[in-house]
């Protein structure tokens, strides 16, 4: 939050040995604000407390502030609220009540759109040729999608033709990722997921694009154009180095990046384009332990989980839009403005 100072976890940490504080969304609220008001001299502070497993896991998140009436003691419940962890990206929904009880405003995504439709990268955009082998899914052989690999729990797979744009869910694993006419009849062609519900919430579904050779440090943008019926779709661009682990007889490209789009939920239907810059890069190793990585390729993977249903992707895109200057930067929208001012 602008114009705030985070208090880093070891001195927090040191402050609740220091206060005997118990952890947990039930700490003595007393000695909590001594702790906070006392020793850290801090005036709002967020805590709480995950409990159970799997498809029951819950976290209760509460924050307390302590800026009313001169910070006046045990302070201000603003937030005491438990949430469903459906999965780990459902923390931020956590972060987000956090952010409204602290700001006293109803939090709202910024929009990345000022940050990385800059006029130079618009015109690369538009001129520049898509990186994405077989982006429109036109491409097929042996009626099997080229170019693209479906991915379900170990099994891979090129999606099998259907003529069936809407494909009934079943649990055959070979019918659950497919290669389709468009749902709405319209001219094209498609990735189809059906996915019934033991799969959306396991392990979830994905499709990924074929190798693509990137320059490490230069900026793409990346477009994906979804429908869905149910399905969260959560789209990724991971980067991928060669690297060799002992007892391999030769190196294996493995993942060292991710870039992550926003969760999209169920469009009813309606097509939706998702976009997204990125900057692949990995940072070197701090102390020596292992050679640094260089970042080759990238992958889109198209991946959907919970709730079942159907999700159809019809087109993605992915350009260079910016190469770094002579000094190595590049516009990254992921970087903060505070960071990027002092490169």
């Amino acid at each position: 939050i602008d114009g705030w100072e985070v208090l880093d976890r070891f001195t927090t940490a040191d402050a609740m040995t220091a206060e005997r504080a118990r952890r947990g969304a039930d700490v003595n609220r007393a000695t909590l604000a001594k702790m906070v008001r006392g020793r850290l001299k801090a005036d709002v502070v967020v805590f709480g407390q995950a409990s159970g497993a799997g498809a029951t896991k819950t976290i209760r998140a509460c924050v307390v502030d302590y800026r009313d009436a001169a910070g006046t003691w045990p302070g201000k419940p603003a937030l005491d609220k438990t949430y469903k962890m459906t999965y780990w990206t459902d923390l931020r929904f956590v972060l987000e009540d956090a952010v409204s009880a602290v700001t006293g405003h109803v939090f709202t995504h910024p929009s990345e759109d000022l940050a990385i439709l800059d006029p130079a990268s618009v015109e690369a955009w538009n001129k520049n040729p898509n990186l994405i082998a077989n982006p429109s899914f036109a491409e097929g052989a042996a009626g099997r999608l080229a170019k693209w690999e479906g991915v379900i729990e170990s099994h891979r797979y090129k999606p099998p033709w259907t003529v069936q744009s809407v494909a009934p869910i079943q649990q055959d694993r070979r019918r659950m990722i497919l290669w389709s006419p468009l749902p709405d009849g319209g001219k094209g062609k498609a990735v189809q997921f059906a996915m019934p519900s033991s799969v959306a919430g396991m392990h979830g579904l994905a499709c990924y694009s074929d190798w693509i050779e990137v320059a490490v440090g230069a900026r793409y943008r990346c477009a994906i154009t979804y429908a869905s019926k149910g399905p969260t779709f959560l789209p990724f661009v991971k980067g991928y180095a060669l690297i060799h682990t002992p007892g391999e007889a030769a190196p294996q490209r493995r993942e060292v990046y991710r870039r992550q789009f926003p969760k999209l939920k169920s469009t009813g239907g309606a097509w939706k384009t998702a976009v997204a810059d990125l900057v692949p890069s990995v940072l070197p190793p701090k102390h020596g332990h292992r050679q640094p990585y260089k970042l080759r390729w990238i992958r889109v993977d198209l991946y959907c989980y919970w709730p079942k249903g159907r999700l159809w992707v019809k087109d993605v895109t992915l350009k260079l839009v910016e190469s770094p200057t002579a000094d190595g930067r590049v516009k990254d929208p992921m970087t903060p403005k505070e960071l990027r001012s002092k490169q």
